[in-house]
C-alpha cells in the first residue's frame, strides 16, 4: 500500500461521514482556541507527549495542529454511537481532519488523518486522539493514540493596554 492510497481512503472516509445538516454542532462556549498535550498510550512511540492546538469555528470547521502536523479540512461533529472511531473514549463529539506533515518529525511518523473524540464538561474538552496511516521507511500501520485534555487558550494578556504599560 502507498501513502497516496491512505490519503485517498481517508478523504473518502471523511466525505462518507460528513455532517449532512447545516445546524451548528459546536455551542458558543465551545468555540475558540484550545490547547493541550496528548499523553501517548501506545508503546511503540518514543515521544510520550504530543502538543495539540485546535481552533473551533462557528461553522464547525476546525484548524490547528497535532504534534508537528497541520490539520486540513477539519470539522467538529457529533460522534455516531455505532461508529468504532474513537470507541475507546466513548465520547459525544469528534473532530475529523486530514493531516499535512509529520505527527512526530523526529521519529519520522507521518499519518494522513486524525480522529479526536471529545466530551465537553462545560469548561474543557476531555478525550483523546487516534491517527491513521503509515510510518516512513516501514510498512508500519499502527496508530498513534493519546489521551487528551484541551483547555481554552486565553489571550487576554497578549496585548498590554496603556494602563499596564506605565
Amino acid at each position: 500500500m502507498s501513502i497516496r492510497y491512505g490519503v485517498v481512503v481517508s478523504a473518502l472516509l471523511a466525505m462518507a461521514i460528513a455532517p449532512t445538516t447545516s445546524a451548528q454542532t459546536a455551542k458558543p462556549p465551545m468555540l475558540g482556541v484550545w490547547q493541550g498535550e496528548g499523553v501517548v498510550v501506545v508503546p511503540w512511540v518514543h515521544q510520550r507527549k504530543i502538543p495539540v492546538t485546535l481552533a473551533i469555528m462557528a461553522n464547525d470547521s476546525v484548524s490547528g495542529t497535532v504534534g508537528d502536523a497541520k490539520l486540513v479540512g477539519g470539522w467538529f461533529t457529533t460522534r455516531d454511537p455505532g461508529s468504532r472511531v474513537g470507541y475507546r473514549w466513548n465520547t459525544d463529539y469528534i473532530i475529523i481532519a486530514n493531516l499535512d506533515g509529520p505527527v512526530i518529525r523526529a521519529e519520522g511518523i507521518w499519518r494522513p488523518a486524525v480522529y479526536i473524540p471529545l466530551n465537553w464538561n462545560g469548561a474543557d474538552f476531555v478525550g483523546g486522539f487516534a491517527t491513521s496511516g503509515w510510518r516512513v521507511g516501514s510498512v508500519d500501520h499502527r496508530t498513534v493514540e493519546a489521551n487528551l485534555v484541551l483547555r481554552r487558550l486565553v489571550l487576554a494578556n497578549a496585548f498590554p493596554t496603556k494602563a499596564r504599560q506605565r
